[in-house]
């Protein structure tokens, strides 16, 4: 309650990424101590208020739902099964295609890495709401709002273990071919390993705006590589390919730290059963990473949709390619879905918008969990008598990744011979996020293991883990 002669602290912080849309702000009350007033507050007549009244562009954002709905949700971390078919391949044909199009060094070649900038530290994250301040008096603390729709970035105290491995490395460099060109090559021992995934971190995030940081984000991105090429040899059964990586120049400074900064983790990879997992990695998220089934139809354990909080328009701002915007013409985005299609199955199909009262031509049918990631748009085909919505990362296939960057899209405009998509991110959206790991080192200083573990949701409990390497 509050009387008149109280004292009244307002803290006021930016809301969008829950809320989305622009210039929502969360507002956090809190009431100093009254004289005699027992400093612990008496809850037991506190209530949540499922009825607030929201404004309208709250309803209107992509989550819908009311409310109440709308904060309480949250997202699990749970495993899944694997499912033994899937319409669309989790698996790319090479770690370019794994990856994504740009670098942080805007070179032409790309695995998927962040582009250029970043800007201001972010204040709060978008998993918990937090008030920080100095007083002499007491305070009692009332908010709004309670649990978002995010997940909650784990404490830095949650990292597990790195285990200990019981397999000799040179029996996985056995597995560690890679394509560079036209070149083939493999690493035979610590050393030459060292060098090839220095070159690799040099394209992702070799920049000097990547490199604010603790190289926490350069030794995750290391290990990310390392075991994603062992993936495509052992799992996959095929040579790893990269269009092109650059050199490493040990007497240059930059290159030097590069290289050590890897050698500190070169062989440590993520392993389930013995064997790597897949861990695709890209450029830039719009807040949170996308459930790989969501973008890939497989469910997989340690891909699943995280938070990302320092993401965000404060600390993104001036990330070139974060925010976008793709045109197209009705008639060509027909086109270009109805090549892609022929390419994948083989067989003419036509693709078709499903009208709806009220809609414009074109529409998201469907968003995921968090309001970010297109799952189902209203264009469609028929194939074997089945109707299917063509998803996000299909339309983005479909047109070119370079021009459409993220499956995390808004309709901005659309009528019946063209369409504007708003885009947030760059890159498909599953596993690390390259900007996201430069800025949780940057912001909240965590180190390798906590990235990997956030990313890749690695528990104490989990069936995949991080392991050491056995040198001779």
């Amino acid at each position: 309650d509050v009387q008149e002669g109280d004292s009244i602290l307002m803290l006021s912080t930016e809301f969008e990424n829950v809320a989305k849309y622009r210039g929502a702000r969360l507002v956090v009350a809190a009431r100093k101590v009254r004289e005699g007033e027992a400093a612990k507050p008496d809850l037991s007549k506190a209530y949540y208020n499922y009825n607030a009244i929201m404004p309208q562009e709250w309803r209107r954002s992509a989550d819908g739902g009311s409310a109440a709905q709308r904060t309480t949700k949250t997202l699990g971390q749970t495993s899944a099964p694997i499912p033994t078919t899937a319409d669309e391949s989790a698996l790319p044909t090479s770690a370019d295609d794994q990856q994504d199009d740009t670098s942080v060094n805007e070179t032409e070649f790309s695995t998927g890495s962040p582009q250029t900038t970043t800007t201001t530290a972010a204040t709060s994250t978008t998993g918990s709401t937090t008030a920080g301040t100095t007083q002499d008096a007491t305070t009692t603390t009332t908010t709004t709002t309670t649990t978002t729709t995010t997940v909650s970035a784990p404490p830095q105290d949650q990292a597990p273990a790195i285990l200990a491995g019981s397999v000799i490395e040179t029996e996985f460099l056995q597995n560690c071919k890679v394509k560079i060109g036209s070149q083939t090559s493999q690493p035979a021992n610590r050393d030459e390993l060292t060098h090839l995934l220095a070159r690799i971190v040099k394209t992702e995030l070799g920049s000097a705006k990547a490199m604010e940081n603790n190289l926490a984000a350069q030794k995750a991105q290391a290990v990310a590589s390392y075991t994603y090429i062992l993936y495509e040899n052992m799992v996959n059964k095929r040579v790893c390919s990269f269009s092109s990586l650059k050199t490493i120049n040990l007497s240059d400074a930059t290159d030097k730290k590069i290289y050590d900064a890897v050698k500190e983790v070169a062989g440590i990879k993520l392993l389930s059963n013995g064997k790597p997992v897949y861990t695709p990695y890209f450029s830039s998220s719009p807040g949170y990473t996308a459930n790989n089934h969501d973008i890939n139809l497989e469910n997989l354990p340690h891909l699943k949709s995280v938070v990302s909080a320092y993401e965000n328009a404060d600390t993104m701002r001036e990330v070139d390619k974060w925010e976008s915007e793709f045109h197209i013409t009705m008639a060509e985005l027909k086109s270009s879905l109805e090549s892609y299609l022929e390419d994948k199955y083989q067989q003419k199909l036509t693709v078709s918008f499903e009208p709806k009262t009220g809609a414009a031509p074109f529409y998201v049918r469907k968003y995921d969990n968090n309001g970010q990631y297109v799952i189902e748009t209203n264009a469609y085909y028929h194939k074997d008598g089945k109707k299917t919505y063509v998803r996000g990362n299909q339309l983005r296939t479909a047109v070119g990744a370079d021009k459409l960057r993220s499956p995390a899209f808004r309709v901005a405009l659309s009528d019946e011979t063209q369409m504007l998509l708003s885009v947030v991110g760059n890159g498909h959206g599953v596993g690390l996020s390259q900007w996201g790991a430069a800025n949780y080192a940057k912001y909240a200083g965590w180190d390798f293991q906590q990235i990997l573990s956030h990313y890749y949701s690695i528990t104490g409990s989990s069936g995949h883990r991080l392991y050491a390497p056995v040198w001779d």
